[in-house]
């Protein structure tokens, strides 16, 4: 079952949401449930190992349903919201940092891509954060729920620079996978406020009105604003918006 939405962001940059239910498509390549009582297969905490479905996979436990809808009221930057649904889509923080991988032959890339993060890192209110880049060849495991931002290169339709995709549990809301791809025929290196959208989203910022003081309003800036530190410190910071 493919419950995937596409939409239209901002800064020549399109995002992905792909949501799980009873599973999704990857590009024209099906996943398929691994039965995760295989120590080979084992899930990605937080997700684990329970009949769903007649069948073993990872996910959240049965108890565990959203306690967040929507974007406070006021707020300038909104959440990006589970496709059809108002669950904001987020990362849990128990786990740490956010890991973050690369495929090989990204040197031109790398300053935007870490000052990028940087960045997003550099909030204090906030508890997440990324990692230091890996080189790694491999997409993130979606069977297993790989809690990872996994970076490479791709063609692009016309005029799309970057595309982010996030892999994330439909009813909790819950992200475990992120890939960006960036178009394989850039002649100069993206900029970093272009890398600095782009780590926006795959946090679970959506886009902001036009105008809008912030990096998902196309501001610009090579850092985060007052309202885009404000949207991340609300749905991340003590207490997050979600619990989680």
């Amino acid at each position: 079952m493919d419950i995937r939405a596409s939409r239209r962001v901002l800064l020549g940059s399109a995002l992905v949401v792909a949501g799980l239910a009873f599973g999704c498509d990857h590009g024209d390549e099906p996943i398929l449930y691994g039965d995760c009582r295989d120590p080979d297969r084992s899930c990605f905490e937080p997700f684990v190992c329970e009949v769903f479905f007649e069948a073993y996979s990872c996910h959240s436990p049965y108890d565990e349903m959203p306690v967040c809808h929507g974007t406070p009221a006021g707020q300038a930057v909104p959440f990006a919201l589970v496709t059809g649904d108002d669950i904001p889509l987020h990362w849990t923080l128990p786990e740490g940092c956010i890991p973050v991988s690369h495929r090989p032959g990204f040197a031109g890339l790398l300053p935007g891509i870490e000052g990028a993060l940087a960045a997003w890192n550099a909030l204090a209110c906030s508890d997440v954060c990324f990692a230091s880049i890996e080189v790694r060849e491999d997409d993130p495991d979606l069977v297993r729920r790989e809690r990872r931002v996994h970076i490479k290169s791709a063609l692009l339709p016309d005029g799309t620079v970057t595309r982010v995709t996030l892999y994330y549990e439909a009813w909790t809301g819950r992200i475990w996978s992120a890939v960006v791809e960036v178009d394989t025929r850039w002649t100069t290196p993206p900029m970093l406020a272009e890398f600095v959208t782009v780590i926006g989203q795959v946090l679970g910022l959506d886009r902001a009105v036009p105008g809008t003081d912030s990096v998902m309003a196309g501001s610009g800036a090579d850092a985060p604003t007052a309202l885009d530190e404000e949207a991340v410190c609300r749905l991340y910071g003590t207490p997050t918006y979600c619990e989680n």
